[in-house]
């Protein structure tokens, strides 16, 4: 079995696809791009019965499943999955047909049931829809944990390390100063502001320590999700996350798999993208009829998140603090 090889085609009828289980051990971003909507593809269109494998607390990315495993976190790992995952994985369930999706890079494998082929394995190129189905995460509306005044924008952050090979510390993030300018700036136009530092540890991911000290923000407008995900399940935190994108107006965050998320749910995304691929994010702009902005640095994206604001391209029901910035922006009075 460990000599087995991990990008063999796999060609297969419905019936075989029936009694196999798909698996997933790799980075969020490609799996929601990539994977999860063939899977849904091959449940709606091709008809198999789905049996899925991915990562702990993903049952809600993979409500269309009819059988759905996860695994520990030290298990999943980088791009499409460490090899040796897979092989463990296998090792430890050689009875069960476990279908992967290979671990090059740019992938080469292929997966065909009943002549459907998967298709995007490029993740940082042009989507190709023939074999693929855009997953529908609206039905998740969750009883919040806590007041939440609308309207009110989502701002994810994260603090880790990416593409080790280029980078000793982390590149795509906001800071403290930073991170004070945006919630200042939206709150003053009246939204409310949810933080999400959302972290899942996995085999591959180097974290930092990062203290925002979310406490100094003495305001009912502002909620730090971290506070509620130290008493939730990862599977609660997934479904209070797709809670707060599906209402929110828009969502602030950085380059990654934390912004695919709100994407699928349909909103305009605001992106600090010091290194990364910008394709993927055209891609999902179109697929999901959403606007997207992308930006090297955090003033650049304040300044113009404001100018849309005061040119009342967000609508909010604070015209007080509307007027009061547009003025102190531009010395003239909103008429």
């Amino acid at each position: 079995m460990n000599e087995v090889n991990l990008n063999a085609p796999v060609v297969i009828d419905k019936s075989t696809a029936s009694n196999s289980v798909f698996c997933f051990l790799g980075e969020f971003g490609y799996e929601m791009i990539s994977w999860i909507p063939y899977l849904l593809y091959l449940k709606k269109k091709v008809g198999i019965t789905l049996n899925t494998i991915s990562r702990k607390g993903s049952k809600p990315f993979y409500y269309f499943s009819d059988k759905h495993f996860e695994v520990d976190p030290r298990f999943i790992g980088d791009t499409w999955g460490n090899p040796e995952h897979y092989i463990r994985l296998m090792n430890n369930n050689q009875n069960v047909n476990i279908i992967h999706p290979g671990i090059d890079f740019i992938n080469k494998k292929q997966i065909s049931v009943d002549g459907a082929e998967w298709e995007n394995k490029d993740i940082h190129s042009f989507i190709n829809t023939n074999n693929y189905l855009t997953p529908d995460y609206k039905h998740i509306n969750l009883k919040l944990p806590f007041e939440l005044t609308k309207p009110y924008v989502v701002l994810n952050n994260k603090y880790f390390r990416q593409w080790f090979h280029k980078y000793k510390a982390p590149i795509n993030y906001y800071d403290r100063k930073e991170l004070d300018n945006i919630i200042t700036t939206l709150m003053d136009f009246g939204y409310s502001v949810v933080y999400n530092h959302f972290i899942e540890n996995t085999s591959s991911d180097e974290y930092f320590e990062f203290d925002f000290k979310s406490a100094s923000y003495n305001d009912e407008r502002f909620v730090d999700l971290n506070e509620y995900y130290k008493s939730l399940k990862l599977e609660e935190r997934n479904m209070l996350q797709l809670t707060l994108f599906n209402d929110a107006d828009f969502v602030i965050g950085t380059q990654g798999g934390n912004m695919y998320l709100p994407a699928v749910c349909g909103k305009d995304l605001w992106i600090l993208m010091r290194h990364g691929q910008y394709i993927d994010y055209i891609e999902f702009a179109k697929l999901y009829d959403i606007q997207v902005n992308v930006f090297y640095e955090p003033w650049h994206l304040i300044e113009t998140l404001k100018s849309k604001l005061i040119n009342n391209k967000y609508q909010t029901d604070s015209h007080i603090y509307y007027d009061k910035l547009y003025y102190a922006i531009t010395g003239n009075t909103k008429t």
